[in-house]
C-alpha cells in the first residue's frame, strides 16, 4: 500500500460517525458548493461498530442529508449504520452589491462572495458581460439563472461561429436566431442551428 494513502485510510477507519458523515458530505459537494456544516446530527449506529466507510448523494444546496455509515464490528463482522442532520451548503457565487433596475447590466452590481446555497436556486456560471436582470433586484442577494436573460443583437445578425475540434479552431459564417432567453444560437449556412457563448462577434461553440 503506498505509504501516501496510509493517513486517509486511517482518518476514515478511526473516526468517529459524525466526522465520517463531515468528511463524506465534503466530499459531495457538487460545484460551486465548497463548504457544508451539519448540524442536529443524530446517529444510527451498532455498538462495537468501527466505521470504514460513509457515502452520501452529491450536494448542491442546503438541506437533509443522509450519510450511509458501514465498518466491521470486533469480530470483524460487516455492520452498517446512517447519520441524518441538516447541512448548510455555501459556495461562492455573484451576490447583487446595489439595487438594479429591470434590463441593467448584471455585471457592474455583482460580486462573487461566499453564500448559503438554499434549496431551488440555480447560480450563475460563465460570464456576465452579455447578462441583463429581466426584472428589478435588491441588495445582498444571489443571483439565480431565472434572474437574468443575454442582451444579444437582433436576430439576423451575422456571426462568425467557432467551433475548437482537436485543438484546431474552425470558423464559418452565420446569423444570429432566437433561441432561449440565456443562450446565443446561430444558423449556418446549411441550415443547421447550433448555440454556444457570443463574444465580441464570435459564437464559441463547444465541439460535440
Amino acid at each position: 500500500m503506498p505509504t501516501a494513502l496510509l493517513p486517509l485510510l486511517l482518518a476514515v477507519v478511526t473516526a468517529d460517525p459524525s466526522a465520517a458523515a463531515q468528511a463524506a458530505a465534503e466530499r459531495a459537494l457538487h460545484p460551486p458548493a465548497t463548504r457544508v456544516e451539519l448540524h442536529r446530527v443524530r446517529t444510527r449506529l451498532p455498538a462495537g461498530c468501527t466505521v470504514r466507510d460513509a457515502e452520501t448523494a452529491p450536494l448542491r444546496s442546503s438541506g437533509r442529508v443522509v450519510v450511509a455509515l458501514s465498518g466491521t464490528d470486533a469480530r470483524g463482522r460487516r455492520c452498517t449504520g446512517l447519520v441524518a442532520a441538516s447541512a448548510r451548503v455555501f459556495g461562492r457565487v455573484p451576490v447583487t452589491t446595489a439595487a438594479a433596475a429591470e434590463g441593467s447590466p448584471v455585471g457592474p452590481v455583482t460580486q462573487v462572495r461566499e453564500q448559503e446555497l438554499r434549496a431551488g436556486l440555480q447560480p450563475l456560471d460563465g460570464p456576465l458581460g452579455a447578462l441583463v436582470f429581466v426584472h428589478r433586484v435588491e441588495p445582498g442577494r444571489p443571483v439565480d439563472q431565472a434572474d437574468v436573460r443575454l442582451q444579444l443583437p437582433p436576430a439576423g445578425t451575422a456571426v462568425t461561429v467557432a467551433t475548437r475540434v482537436a485543438g484546431i479552431t474552425v470558423q464559418q459564417p452565420g446569423r444570429l436566431v432566437a433561441c432561449g432567453s440565456r443562450r446565443a444560437c446561430a444558423q449556418l449556412g446549411n441550415g443547421r442551428q447550433v448555440d454556444g457563448r457570443l463574444l465580441a462577434g464570435t459564437l464559441w461553440v463547444e465541439a460535440p
